[in-house]
């Protein structure tokens, strides 16, 4: 067996037992950072996800608000009830047809007739199950080429009786200003999860993941992926679940090889310096050895040390060993204490600053020039308030004077800027630290600026939603699961007639009338077992005074942070709505009464001059079906010459909104018969004021013409027969004396 030198071993020995402690302790710490590393940029992604979720709620919720307005609107309902299918389609065409990224459908029946915005290619087999269906509330399905869409429907109701059936359907490819808020918000990609299956939302490309993944990404846990080569972190939105979000690893893989080659680098040279150390100690070792060992011994069990031991030795060596040691322990320490001051300095995210008790800067880590885009000698030359906005200046030398007297620890927010002139906002954590001997402070800056500006966006947020419920025209109330009030707005007041002070904490059930309490507390009491309950319906509630007021509530089942449920309910009050639309229907029928029981015909036309409606007069007096007149011009029914007349007359009162009473003119029928009609006609404008056509009454003069005709013929032969009777009576006076005469001379 080969021999070897005392020092050999010694050097092998120490050196290992260094290179493996270093190595577990680096691992450990290695292992712990990286942890946190992936906890913090799960964190931040979750964080990320959830303000998506927030944009995607916004979205769907103004896609409801639009169905909703549709279906109380009034010219639907009318339409509806009356039939009148080409208005119908006219209306959604104009009034909903501007929006790209939604479709809206009318259906009356089961559905026997759909009515949808024109122009637009909807599957048919879609659109009829979604009819078919009970009321749809956000179900999202995939187009062939659009990516995902979401759909609703509502019923249209009156007065308890359903008149048909409004759906629409969103698509979140066609939507612009969903597509810039998920820009602004730096979105990485958005995925569906269903039927076993993943694709992306917006272009409908299928994702291909292992099925592990995709039960984990399911049970709503992150998931690490790997799409097209790219490594990816997929979160699901809790308020989605079948949402997914992903982001991209490249900023955490990036952060995992700085801390590694940290570490490499400090172990490294630890084990380099130990390495040096054994050698020079194995080489002066002339100590005994069970000196030595004994020496070791007290100093392990932390009763001695170099310093303080009690060796005493004229022997250079010893001594030198022992200072050796001792001077191992300290640097051992500090390089401990430098190994701890590198991981906070340069291995975090955050901008980190040294500066003395008046703010001067002594250290900045890199991090620091990254985020601002300052050198670190521009560093040493500043002061910390030059970074910092002007208007938090007292307040931080307030810190420091309380940092110098009284406190180790300080937190605040402040604005800082870039080089550029950036403003960041952030969150500063100030403490007093021991460093190169002297007393100074280390503060880290983290910057929150997307935390501010999604706090800032909630609060405005939360004052304009408190706006929009304060200024409601419908009534807005929650009440908890006792049926007492917690939240009434001013118009809820108005339809009670009851001060808000006053409602708070009452119980809701006393406002109901006998009739409909027995029939809101069932449905209440079912929706907080979480059944299904339809949330519209209508009902009476009770004043003071003892008046009804006939209301159209919409509820919703919520739970808050306790898990307790409450009730959200809007409340529209439809007492004078009801009396202005039996108003409106009884004027309606008087006149369609004296319309068809009249014999003046009632017509209306387009400004292009072609009928959109008829009265059964006017069909009478044309001699036609409405189907064949409505949609034609007027001008199939007269001459060249007349239907240059008619469009003067029309082009007058198109331009100076005055209506031509009482002129006539003949119009040809199919049978080339002709027919004298007078007629008086106005202008028709839509809600703007804007002309939208004219309307007109008609009555057939064509015997009344032909009297006229016969009488002014009677006329003329009785002034004829007069005229030849009075010269025949005086031709004769005339040819009596020319006989008396002859007689008197013939004698």
């Amino acid at each position: 067996m080969k021999k070897r030198h005392l020092s050999f071993y010694i050097t092998a020995v120490i050196t290992s037992i260094v290179i493996c402690s270093i190595l577990a302790v680096s691992f450990g710490l290695y292992s712990n950072l990286n942890k946190n590393l992936n906890r913090e940029f799960e964190d931040r992604v979750a964080a990320e996800s959830g303000e998506i979720s927030q944009i995607l709620k916004s979205r769907l919720s103004m896609v409801k608000n639009r169905l909703k307005e549709l279906v109380a609107d009034n010219t639907v309902r009318v339409t509806l009830m009356l039939g009148a299918d080409q208005q119908l389609q006219e209306y959604l065409d104009k009034v909903y047809g501007s929006e790209a990224e939604i479709r809206f459908f009318i259906a009356r029946g089961k559905p026997e007739k759909v009515f949808g915005v024109s122009n637009r290619d909807s599957s048919r087999e879609k659109i009829i199950n979604l009819f078919n269906a009970a009321t749809h509330s956000g179900e999202i399905w995939k187009d062939i080429d659009s990516g995902f869409s979401c759909t609703y429907s509502m019923p249209i109701i009156r007065r308890q009786t359903r008149l048909g059936t409004a759906a629409c359907i969103y698509h979140f490819k066609k939507d612009r200003f969903l597509a810039q808020l998920l820009s602004s918000a730096k979105v990485n990609n958005l995925l569906f999860i269903g039927k076993k299956k993943i694709w992306n939302l917006f272009t409908g490309n299928p994702v291909h993941i292992s099925a592990a993944l995709l039960t984990k990404l399911e049970s709503g846990s992150p998931a690490y992926l790997n799409i097209g080569g790219n490594p990816i972190l997929a979160i699901v939105n809790h308020e989605f679940p079948e949402i997914v979000y992903t982001a991209s690893l490249k900023k955490l893989n990036k952060a995992r090889k700085k801390v590694f080659t940290l570490f490499a680098g400090i172990s490294s040279g630890i084990i380099f310096l130990a390495f040096l150390i054994s050698m020079l100690l194995s080489k002066k070792l002339t100590y005994p050895i069970d000196r030595l060992s004994q020496m070791a011994l007290e100093i392990a069990e932390g009763k001695s040390d170099f310093k303080t031991a009690s060796i005493e030795s004229n022997i250079v060596e010893v001594e030198n060993l022992k200072l050796s040691l001792n001077t191992m322990l300290v640097n051992l320490q500090e390089a401990e204490e430098l190994k701890r001051y590198q991981q906070l300095f340069e291995g975090v995210a955050d901008i980190i600053f040294i500066h003395d008790l008046s703010g001067n800067i002594i250290e900045a880590n890199q991090e620091a020039s990254d985020q601002l885009g300052y050198l670190q000698t521009e560093y040493l030359q500043m002061n910390l308030l030059d970074i910092i906005n002007h208007k938090h200046h007292e307040q931080i030398k307030k810190i420091f004077h309380h940092l110098l007297h009284k406190t180790n620890r300080e937190v605040f927010e402040a604005e800082i800027f870039t080089k550029q002139g950036k403003t960041i906002f952030t969150i500063c954590h100030l403490q007093k630290i021991q460093y190169r001997g002297n007393e100074v402070s280390l503060i880290v800056i983290r910057d929150i600026t997307d935390r501010w500006k999604v706090e800032q966006a909630l609060r405005e947020s939360e004052e304009r939603y408190r706006t929009i419920v304060e200024n409601s025209h419908d009534g807005i109330v929650i009440f908890n699961d006792n049926y007492q009030f917690e939240y009434v707005n001013d118009q809820f007041t108005q339809i009670c007639d009851r001060a808000k002070d006053e409602l708070i904490g009452e119980d809701f059930r006393q406002f109901l009338t006998e009739e409909n309490k027995g029939f809101l507390t069932d449905n209440y009491e079912r929706r907080r077992r979480g059944e299904h309950i339809p949330p519209h319906y209508e009902f009476d509630i009770s004043r003071p005074d003892g008046e009804k007021r006939h209301v159209d509530l919409y509820a919703t089942a919520v739970s808050d942070s306790k898990e307790k449920i409450k009730i959200i309910a809007q409340m529209f009050d439809l007492t004078e709505k009801e009396l202005a639309e039996q108003a409106l229907l009884e004027s309606e029928l008087k006149y369609h009464t004296i319309l068809d029981k009249s014999e003046i015909g009632y017509y209306e036309v387009d400004i292009n001059g072609n009928f959109t409606f008829v009265s059964d007069v006017t069909c009478k007096l044309c001699e036609a079906k409405r189907e064949e007149l409505e949609g034609l011009s007027y001008k199939a029914y007269t001459n060249k010459e007349t239907a240059n007349k008619l469009y003067s007359i029309y082009n007058n009162i198109f331009t100076s909104g005055e209506p031509e009473k009482r002129f006539k003119y003949q119009i040809i029928l199919k049978d080339k018969k002709h027919k004298t009609i007078e007629t008086s006609v106005a202008l028709i404008n839509d809600q703007r004021g804007n002309p939208v056509g004219f309307s007109g009454l008609v009555k057939d003069i064509t015997e009344q013409k032909n009297l006229e005709i016969q009488l002014q013929t009677a006329q003329r032969m009785e002034a004829i027969g007069t005229l030849a009777g009075g010269i025949a009576h005086d031709f004769n006076n005339i040819l009596s004396a020319i006989l008396g005469y002859a007689q008197l001379a013939h004698v």
